[in-house]
């Protein structure tokens, strides 16, 4: 691609107060909001100002989708620099496209059953795996279960996908500054 090329969704976003002014938005200093045909925002309001009860039902509604079940395995891509950069442990095959840079290690984890704890959202079933959750049109979210680390790993359960993450990191990423991540 040539130097010139914009792509819009990369572009320098703004925000800006606007009024509702009969049927259409106006900038809250005055005068009409000057942009193109066909520009696409966001609007951020109060639900308790949208006038039309279904409208606001359809755009706070929750709901929690299964993505993964109980006993699902994942790979997890880590950087174990105490191998020199040399290919580690058990790898997937058929290999992976686009792994990481410095991927040198894989390791699996396994979904497992649900939390022990008394805040269970009552969005998610009894049983474990991991879910999206969404809210509205604004929000989303994963949450999953307990996580069954590698075989004889230190640490046999994990309670969360970011936990085991920080756990493996700090096993075998003994190189970073923060053993954390977000899944």
């Amino acid at each position: 691609m040539s130097g010139n090329y914009f792509d819009p969704d990369w572009s320098t976003k703004v925000t800006m107060p606007v009024k509702r002014v009969g049927d259409r938005w106006e900038f809250f200093y005055g005068g009409d909001v000057p942009v193109k045909e066909g520009t696409l925002a966001e609007l951020t309001l109060s639900a308790d100002q949208i006038t039309d009860e279904r409208f606001r039902q359809r755009v706070t509604q929750e709901l929690a989708v299964k993505i993964l079940d109980e006993g699902a395995p994942l790979l997890v891509a880590l950087s174990d620099r105490s191998h020199g950069g040399n290919r580690v442990g058990k790898w997937p095959h058929p290999f992976p496209l686009n792994v990481p840079p410095g991927t040198t290690r894989w390791e699996c984890i396994t979904l497992g059953p649900c939390k022990a704890k008394s805040g269970q959202p009552e969005l998610l079933p009894e049983r474990g795996g991991l879910w999206l959750k969404l809210k509205g049109l604004e929000r989303c979210e994963l949450s999953g279960s307990t996580v069954h680390m590698p075989t004889g790993f230190s640490e046999p359960t994990a309670t969360s996908l970011n936990h085991a993450l920080t756990l493996l990191s700090q096993a075998y990423e003994k190189h970073r500054i923060s053993n954390t991540g977000n899944v």
